[in-house]
């Protein structure tokens, strides 16, 4: 469960029913302004720290800058930019996620294959 905490009040009514509720943890995401310039123009994006890093991250394996993928990715999609990164690297990870659960099912399905022909 993730919350975003406005102030320390709301702060204290979560933790207070999460004691209620009896949850181990509370995790709190912290959303972390910065301001960037895309394509020559300074704006401000606030995302959490993982997105920020899953954003540095994929920068990082295609070579680039993150001010170059912000502006291919405010290319890709038009309307909040904040809104348009979370997607995008969502969109990033899950996509890598798949292509690796379907190598990993090439790999298993001919182990299987061998290993039913040889109980025959």
């Amino acid at each position: 469960m993730s919350v975003r905490v406005r102030c320390d009040y709301c702060r204290y009514r979560r933790l207070l029913f999460a004691h209620y509720l009896n949850e181990e943890t509370v995790v709190e995401s912290t959303v972390i302004k910065r301001s960037v310039v895309v394509a020559g123009r300074k704006t401000s994006i606030s995302l959490e720290q993982e997105f920020w890093q899953g954003l540095k991250d994929i920068a990082r394996a295609d070579r680039t800058t993150v001010p170059t993928l912000l502006v291919a990715i405010r290319n890709w999609h038009r309307g909040n930019l904040s809104s348009a990164v979370r997607v995008y690297v969502f969109d990033h990870f899950r996509t890598k996620a798949s292509a690796a659960a379907r190598a990993d099912a090439f790999e298993i399905i001919p182990a299987l294959a061998n290993h039913e022909s040889q109980a025959l």
